[in-house]
Formats: structure tokens, sequence, C-alpha cells
């Protein structure tokens, strides 16, 4: 595999795992950002005060305990970040070219 590409794979492969990190980012921006104004919109129609302390304190537990799980399950594929995961998709169609190639 090092002889078809090489060091310029090396740095293609980089610069997509940058790329989709950035992608990622974004998305997770944004996401952000409408949440936020869907928040606000939701808010103006069901008054945190209307609501009993003990479902307020539910509600945050619950989105706590999801961020948790979802910065758990994150970090445990984190390594498809770092290209991991490129050769097992790579090496099965570079096997079938041949050394003239």
């Amino acid at each position: 595999m090092a002889k078809v590409l090489g060091e310029s794979g090396r740095y293609v492969s980089q610069e997509a795992a940058n790329q989709s990190r950035r992608i990622i980012l974004l998305v997770v921006i944004v996401v952000s950002v409408l949440g936020m104004i869907e928040g606000f919109v939701l808010s103006s129609f069901i008054p945190s005060g209307a609501l009993p302390a003990w479902v307020r304190s539910l509600i945050l537990i619950a989105v706590l305990m999801g961020m948790l799980i979802l910065s758990k399950w994150a970090s445990k594929n984190s390594g498809l970040w770092k290209g991991n995961g490129l050769p097992c998709a790579v090496v099965p169609p570079a096997k079938r070219l041949s050394e003239q190639f």
C-alpha cells in the first residue's frame, strides 16, 4: 500500500480527516444554535415557573446524562477521526490493483 500512496497519500488522508472534523464542527454549531432558538420559542409557550421544581430537575439530569453518554461514545469512536478506520476501507481495493498501476 505504501508503494501506491506514499507520503502524498498520508497527506491526503490527513486533509480528509481535517475536513470531516470541520464539517462535524459546523454541524454541531448549527444544531446548537437551532436548539437555542427552539428553546427560546418553547420557553415562551411553557413558562418554567409552571413546572414543578422536581420536573425541571429531572429534565436537567436527563439532559446531562445524555451528554455524558454521547461524550463517552464519541471518545470511544475517536479513532475514526485519526484515520484509524481508513485502512480497513482502502486495503481491499488496493490489493485488487495490479503492480503496474
